[in-house]
Protein backbone atom coordinates (compact mmCIF):
# COMPACT_ATOMS: atom_id res chain seq x y z
CA UNK A 1 0.00 0.00 0.00
CA UNK A 2 1.66 3.18 -1.17
CA UNK A 3 1.53 6.20 1.10
CA UNK A 4 2.89 9.72 0.79
CA UNK A 5 2.60 13.03 2.59
CA UNK A 6 1.65 16.25 0.87
CA UNK A 7 0.65 19.81 1.71
CA UNK A 8 -2.76 21.21 0.91
CA UNK A 9 -1.64 24.82 0.79
CA UNK A 10 -3.95 27.71 1.63
CA UNK A 11 -4.00 29.85 4.73
CA UNK A 12 -3.56 26.94 7.11
CA UNK A 13 -1.62 24.18 5.41
CA UNK A 14 -2.47 20.72 6.76
CA UNK A 15 -0.46 17.57 6.34
CA UNK A 16 -2.41 14.53 5.20
CA UNK A 17 -1.78 10.87 4.47
CA UNK A 18 -3.02 9.39 1.20
CA UNK A 19 -3.48 5.64 0.77
CA UNK A 20 -4.77 3.38 -1.98
CA UNK A 21 -8.35 2.35 -1.23
CA UNK A 22 -7.83 -1.05 -2.88
CA UNK A 23 -9.26 -2.47 -6.09
CA UNK A 24 -8.03 0.48 -8.17
CA UNK A 25 -11.30 2.36 -7.68
CA UNK A 26 -10.02 5.23 -5.60
CA UNK A 27 -8.13 6.25 -2.50
CA UNK A 28 -8.81 7.96 0.79
CA UNK A 29 -7.15 10.90 2.47
CA UNK A 30 -6.90 11.26 6.23
CA UNK A 31 -6.46 14.88 7.33
CA UNK A 32 -4.79 15.87 10.58
CA UNK A 33 -8.03 17.59 11.63
CA UNK A 34 -9.76 14.19 11.81
CA UNK A 35 -11.56 14.38 8.46
CA UNK A 36 -11.42 11.44 6.02
CA UNK A 37 -12.04 12.24 2.36
CA UNK A 38 -12.57 9.70 -0.44
CA UNK A 39 -10.97 10.62 -3.80
CA UNK A 40 -11.27 9.12 -7.25
CA UNK A 41 -8.05 7.84 -8.84
CA UNK A 42 -7.19 11.12 -10.61
CA UNK A 43 -7.47 12.91 -7.24
CA UNK A 44 -9.38 15.82 -8.83
CA UNK A 45 -12.59 15.43 -6.82
CA UNK A 46 -13.27 14.25 -3.31
CA UNK A 47 -16.01 13.84 -0.74
CA UNK A 48 -16.47 16.61 1.79
CA UNK A 49 -17.48 17.02 5.39
CA UNK A 50 -21.14 17.08 6.44
CA UNK A 51 -20.74 20.53 7.99
CA UNK A 52 -19.53 21.81 4.59
CA UNK A 53 -22.77 20.81 2.92
CA UNK A 54 -25.61 23.25 2.37
CA UNK A 55 -28.56 21.00 3.17
CA UNK A 56 -32.11 22.19 2.51
CA UNK A 57 -33.67 19.76 5.00
CA UNK A 58 -32.38 18.56 8.39
CA UNK A 59 -30.71 15.13 8.38
CA UNK A 60 -31.06 12.64 11.21
CA UNK A 61 -27.47 11.83 12.14
CA UNK A 62 -26.81 12.01 15.90
CA UNK A 63 -23.11 11.31 15.38
CA UNK A 64 -22.71 14.78 13.89
CA UNK A 65 -23.25 16.08 17.42
CA UNK A 66 -20.59 16.34 20.09
CA UNK A 67 -20.28 13.05 21.99
CA UNK A 68 -21.93 14.42 25.16
CA UNK A 69 -24.76 15.89 23.08
CA UNK A 70 -25.29 12.58 21.28
CA UNK A 71 -25.44 10.73 24.62
CA UNK A 72 -27.89 13.33 25.95
CA UNK A 73 -30.12 12.86 22.89
CA UNK A 74 -30.05 9.08 23.34
CA UNK A 75 -30.92 9.31 27.04
CA UNK A 76 -33.72 11.80 26.25
CA UNK A 77 -35.29 9.36 23.78
CA UNK A 78 -34.93 6.40 26.13
CA UNK A 79 -36.32 7.69 29.39
CA UNK A 80 -38.14 10.77 30.64
CA UNK A 81 -38.96 9.97 34.28
CA UNK A 82 -39.84 13.59 35.12
CA UNK A 83 -43.02 13.44 33.03
CA UNK A 84 -45.92 11.08 32.59
CA UNK A 85 -45.81 11.52 28.80
CA UNK A 86 -42.95 11.62 26.31
CA UNK A 87 -42.13 14.87 24.55
CA UNK A 88 -39.97 15.80 21.60
CA UNK A 89 -39.15 19.25 23.02
CA UNK A 90 -35.84 19.21 24.88
CA UNK A 91 -35.95 22.95 25.59
CA UNK A 92 -38.29 22.23 28.50
CA UNK A 93 -35.69 20.05 30.22
CA UNK A 94 -33.73 21.80 32.94
CA UNK A 95 -30.11 20.63 32.83
CA UNK A 96 -26.74 22.37 32.64
CA UNK A 97 -25.87 22.76 28.97
CA UNK A 98 -25.28 25.58 26.55
CA UNK A 99 -28.29 26.76 24.58
CA UNK A 100 -26.34 26.17 21.37
CA UNK A 101 -25.95 22.48 22.20
CA UNK A 102 -29.61 22.22 23.14
CA UNK A 103 -30.47 23.80 19.81
CA UNK A 104 -28.43 21.20 17.91
CA UNK A 105 -30.12 18.39 19.82
CA UNK A 106 -33.53 19.88 19.06
CA UNK A 107 -32.64 20.04 15.36
CA UNK A 108 -31.99 16.30 15.43
CA UNK A 109 -35.31 15.69 17.16
CA UNK A 110 -37.10 17.83 14.57
CA UNK A 111 -35.51 15.84 11.74
CA UNK A 112 -37.31 12.66 12.80
CA UNK A 113 -40.32 11.77 10.67
CA UNK A 114 -43.81 12.34 12.05
CA UNK A 115 -44.41 8.58 12.06
CA UNK A 116 -41.29 8.00 14.14
CA UNK A 117 -42.25 10.76 16.57
CA UNK A 118 -45.70 9.20 16.98
CA UNK A 119 -44.17 5.82 17.80
CA UNK A 120 -41.72 7.29 20.31
CA UNK A 121 -44.51 9.25 22.02
CA UNK A 122 -46.88 6.29 22.11
CA UNK A 123 -47.62 5.50 25.79
CA UNK A 124 -48.12 1.84 24.88
CA UNK A 125 -44.48 1.52 23.78
CA UNK A 126 -42.68 -0.58 26.40
CA UNK A 127 -39.22 0.28 27.71
CA UNK A 128 -37.79 -2.81 26.01
CA UNK A 129 -39.31 -1.85 22.66
CA UNK A 130 -38.08 1.72 23.12
CA UNK A 131 -34.52 0.58 23.83
CA UNK A 132 -34.51 -1.58 20.70
CA UNK A 133 -35.99 1.19 18.55
CA UNK A 134 -33.50 3.83 19.77
CA UNK A 135 -30.56 1.47 19.21
CA UNK A 136 -31.72 1.07 15.59
CA UNK A 137 -32.12 4.83 15.19
CA UNK A 138 -28.55 5.32 16.37
CA UNK A 139 -27.23 2.43 14.28
CA UNK A 140 -25.66 0.96 17.43
CA UNK A 141 -25.00 -2.67 16.51
CA UNK A 142 -23.92 -3.82 19.97
CA UNK A 143 -27.02 -2.29 21.58
CA UNK A 144 -29.23 -3.81 18.90
CA UNK A 145 -27.83 -7.27 19.59
CA UNK A 146 -28.14 -6.79 23.35
CA UNK A 147 -31.80 -5.74 23.27
CA UNK A 148 -32.74 -8.26 20.56
CA UNK A 149 -31.44 -11.15 22.66
CA UNK A 150 -32.92 -9.66 25.85
CA UNK A 151 -36.35 -9.24 24.22
CA UNK A 152 -36.27 -12.80 22.88
CA UNK A 153 -35.53 -14.46 26.20
CA UNK A 154 -37.78 -12.20 28.24
CA UNK A 155 -40.60 -13.24 25.94
CA UNK A 156 -39.57 -16.90 26.34
CA UNK A 157 -39.61 -16.65 30.14
CA UNK A 158 -43.00 -14.92 30.10
CA UNK A 159 -44.52 -17.61 27.88
CA UNK A 160 -42.98 -20.37 29.98
CA UNK A 161 -44.46 -18.92 33.17
CA UNK A 162 -47.90 -18.68 31.56
CA UNK A 163 -47.68 -22.37 30.61
CA UNK A 164 -46.37 -23.57 33.98
CA UNK A 165 -48.34 -21.34 36.41
CA UNK A 166 -52.16 -21.65 36.48
CA UNK A 167 -53.75 -18.34 35.54
CA UNK A 168 -50.45 -16.96 34.24
CA UNK A 169 -49.33 -15.83 37.68
CA UNK A 170 -45.98 -14.22 38.34
CA UNK A 171 -42.80 -16.07 39.02
CA UNK A 172 -39.08 -15.62 39.34
CA UNK A 173 -37.13 -14.58 36.28
CA UNK A 174 -34.05 -16.47 37.54
CA UNK A 175 -33.35 -19.82 35.91
CA UNK A 176 -34.00 -21.02 32.36
CA UNK A 177 -37.55 -21.34 31.06
CA UNK A 178 -39.18 -24.79 31.31
CA UNK A 179 -38.39 -26.90 28.28
CA UNK A 180 -39.54 -30.13 26.74
CA UNK A 181 -37.53 -33.35 27.01
CA UNK A 182 -35.66 -32.52 23.81
CA UNK A 183 -34.60 -29.14 25.19
CA UNK A 184 -36.96 -27.09 23.05
CA UNK A 185 -38.94 -24.04 24.15
CA UNK A 186 -42.75 -23.95 24.08
CA UNK A 187 -44.16 -24.52 20.58
CA UNK A 188 -45.56 -20.99 20.41
CA UNK A 189 -42.10 -19.51 20.84
CA UNK A 190 -39.84 -18.91 17.85
CA UNK A 191 -36.07 -19.40 17.79
CA UNK A 192 -33.46 -16.69 18.08
CA UNK A 193 -31.72 -16.01 14.76
CA UNK A 194 -28.66 -18.21 14.24
CA UNK A 195 -26.51 -15.11 13.69
CA UNK A 196 -26.42 -14.84 17.51
CA UNK A 197 -24.43 -18.09 17.57
CA UNK A 198 -24.07 -19.63 21.06
CA UNK A 199 -26.75 -17.32 22.46
CA UNK A 200 -29.35 -19.34 20.53
CA UNK A 201 -31.38 -22.17 22.05
CA UNK A 202 -29.38 -25.40 22.39
CA UNK A 203 -31.65 -27.61 20.26
CA UNK A 204 -31.73 -25.10 17.40
CA UNK A 205 -27.98 -24.48 17.60
CA UNK A 206 -27.25 -28.23 17.59
CA UNK A 207 -29.46 -28.83 14.54
CA UNK A 208 -27.74 -26.02 12.66
CA UNK A 209 -24.28 -27.40 13.48
CA UNK A 210 -25.29 -30.89 12.36
CA UNK A 211 -26.65 -29.59 9.06
CA UNK A 212 -23.47 -27.61 8.59
CA UNK A 213 -21.21 -30.64 9.17
CA UNK A 214 -23.33 -32.83 6.87
CA UNK A 215 -22.99 -30.23 4.13
CA UNK A 216 -19.20 -30.16 4.60
CA UNK A 217 -19.12 -33.94 4.60
CA UNK A 218 -20.79 -34.13 1.20
CA UNK A 219 -18.21 -31.75 -0.25
CA UNK A 220 -15.10 -33.18 1.41
CA UNK A 221 -12.22 -33.64 -1.02
CA UNK A 222 -9.13 -34.34 1.08
CA UNK A 223 -7.96 -36.34 4.07
CA UNK A 224 -7.73 -33.22 6.23
CA UNK A 225 -11.27 -32.24 5.30
CA UNK A 226 -12.53 -35.74 6.10
CA UNK A 227 -10.69 -35.74 9.43
CA UNK A 228 -12.19 -32.37 10.35
CA UNK A 229 -15.71 -33.63 9.60
CA UNK A 230 -15.10 -36.79 11.66
CA UNK A 231 -13.83 -34.69 14.57
CA UNK A 232 -16.91 -32.47 14.46
CA UNK A 233 -19.29 -35.44 14.25
CA UNK A 234 -17.56 -37.04 17.22
CA UNK A 235 -18.00 -33.88 19.31
CA UNK A 236 -21.62 -33.67 18.20
CA UNK A 237 -22.17 -37.26 19.38
CA UNK A 238 -22.91 -38.48 15.84
CA UNK A 239 -19.70 -40.38 15.01
CA UNK A 240 -20.17 -44.07 14.23
CA UNK A 241 -17.12 -45.92 15.63
CA UNK A 242 -16.34 -49.64 15.63
CA UNK A 243 -14.99 -50.07 19.15
CA UNK A 244 -15.14 -52.25 22.24
CA UNK A 245 -15.99 -49.26 24.44
CA UNK A 246 -18.95 -49.92 26.67
CA UNK A 247 -20.79 -47.97 29.30
CA UNK A 248 -19.25 -50.01 32.11
CA UNK A 249 -17.51 -48.21 34.96
CA UNK A 250 -13.96 -49.61 34.47
CA UNK A 251 -13.91 -48.82 30.75
CA UNK A 252 -15.04 -45.25 31.28
CA UNK A 253 -12.58 -44.73 34.14
CA UNK A 254 -9.70 -45.96 31.99
CA UNK A 255 -10.66 -43.76 29.04
CA UNK A 256 -11.15 -40.77 31.30
CA UNK A 257 -7.68 -41.31 32.78
CA UNK A 258 -6.17 -41.50 29.29
CA UNK A 259 -8.00 -38.33 28.27
CA UNK A 260 -6.79 -36.50 31.37
CA UNK A 261 -3.19 -37.52 30.67
CA UNK A 262 -3.47 -36.43 27.04
CA UNK A 263 -4.80 -33.01 28.08
CA UNK A 264 -2.01 -32.66 30.65
CA UNK A 265 0.53 -33.40 27.90
CA UNK A 266 -0.79 -30.68 25.60
CA UNK A 267 -3.18 -32.75 23.50
CA UNK A 268 -6.31 -30.84 24.47
CA UNK A 269 -8.36 -31.57 21.35
CA UNK A 270 -7.72 -35.32 21.50
CA UNK A 271 -8.49 -35.48 25.20
CA UNK A 272 -11.74 -33.57 24.72
CA UNK A 273 -12.76 -36.00 21.97
CA UNK A 274 -12.21 -38.99 24.26
CA UNK A 275 -14.27 -37.37 27.01
CA UNK A 276 -17.10 -36.72 24.54
CA UNK A 277 -16.87 -40.34 23.41
CA UNK A 278 -17.78 -41.56 26.90
CA UNK A 279 -20.45 -38.89 27.46
CA UNK A 280 -18.30 -36.67 29.67
CA UNK A 281 -18.93 -33.47 27.71
CA UNK A 282 -19.37 -31.46 30.92
CA UNK A 283 -15.83 -32.41 32.01
CA UNK A 284 -14.59 -31.60 28.50
CA UNK A 285 -16.11 -28.11 28.75
CA UNK A 286 -14.40 -27.52 32.09
CA UNK A 287 -11.03 -28.51 30.62
CA UNK A 288 -11.57 -26.26 27.61
CA UNK A 289 -12.39 -23.32 29.88
CA UNK A 290 -9.39 -24.07 32.10
CA UNK A 291 -7.13 -23.79 29.06
CA UNK A 292 -8.78 -20.58 27.86
CA UNK A 293 -10.85 -22.12 25.03
CA UNK A 294 -14.03 -20.30 26.07
CA UNK A 295 -15.69 -20.20 22.65
CA UNK A 296 -15.08 -23.89 22.01
CA UNK A 297 -16.43 -24.72 25.47
CA UNK A 298 -19.61 -22.73 24.80
CA UNK A 299 -20.02 -24.43 21.41
CA UNK A 300 -19.61 -27.89 22.93
CA UNK A 301 -21.99 -27.08 25.78
CA UNK A 302 -24.66 -25.99 23.33
CA UNK A 303 -24.47 -29.15 21.23
CA UNK A 304 -23.93 -31.80 23.94
CA UNK A 305 -25.21 -30.68 27.34
CA UNK A 306 -28.69 -30.25 28.75
CA UNK A 307 -30.08 -26.83 29.57
CA UNK A 308 -28.90 -26.74 33.19
CA UNK A 309 -25.34 -27.91 32.44
CA UNK A 310 -25.09 -25.62 29.40
CA UNK A 311 -26.19 -22.67 31.54
CA UNK A 312 -23.47 -23.44 34.09
CA UNK A 313 -20.82 -23.36 31.34
CA UNK A 314 -22.09 -20.04 29.96
CA UNK A 315 -22.32 -18.52 33.45
CA UNK A 316 -18.67 -19.37 34.09
CA UNK A 317 -17.85 -17.67 30.80
CA UNK A 318 -19.86 -14.62 31.83
CA UNK A 319 -18.03 -14.46 35.15
CA UNK A 320 -14.74 -14.63 33.23
CA UNK A 321 -15.80 -11.84 30.92
CA UNK A 322 -17.12 -9.90 33.91
CA UNK A 323 -17.15 -6.55 32.12
CA UNK A 324 -18.21 -5.12 29.71
CA UNK A 325 -19.79 -8.13 27.92
CA UNK A 326 -22.77 -9.57 29.76
CA UNK A 327 -24.87 -10.91 26.91
CA UNK A 328 -24.14 -14.59 27.72
CA UNK A 329 -26.00 -14.29 31.05
CA UNK A 330 -29.41 -13.68 29.47
CA UNK A 331 -30.07 -17.06 27.81
CA UNK A 332 -29.05 -18.73 31.10
CA UNK A 333 -31.96 -17.06 32.86
CA UNK A 334 -29.73 -14.96 35.12
CA UNK A 335 -31.55 -11.72 34.29
CA UNK A 336 -31.08 -10.08 37.67
CA UNK A 337 -27.35 -10.88 37.64
CA UNK A 338 -27.03 -9.56 34.10
CA UNK A 339 -28.74 -6.28 34.96
CA UNK A 340 -26.66 -5.85 38.14
CA UNK A 341 -23.49 -6.40 36.10
CA UNK A 342 -24.63 -3.77 33.59
CA UNK A 343 -25.33 -1.26 36.37
CA UNK A 344 -22.00 -2.02 38.04
CA UNK A 345 -20.17 -1.63 34.69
Amino acid sequence: MDASLWGLGGEEEERVEVEDGGGGCGCWRSDTNGCIRVLEMAMKSASYRMDEQDLTDPVWCPYLLLPRASFTLKAFLLLQPWSGTFTMDISQVDYNEKDEIKGLIQEQLNSLSNDMKSVLQDPALSLLQRCLLVSRLFGDESDMQFWTVAAHYLQAFAQARQLSVPGGGGGSTEGPPPQAADGTLPASHGYLDICHDTLCESSYFQKFQLDRVHLQEVKRSSYEHTKKCADQLLLLGQACLVTTITSSGPSQSTIKLVATNMIANGKLAEGVQLLCLIDKAADACRYLQTYGEWNRAAWLAKVRLNQAESSDVLKRWAEHLCSPQHAVLRPCGALHRSLSEVRRG
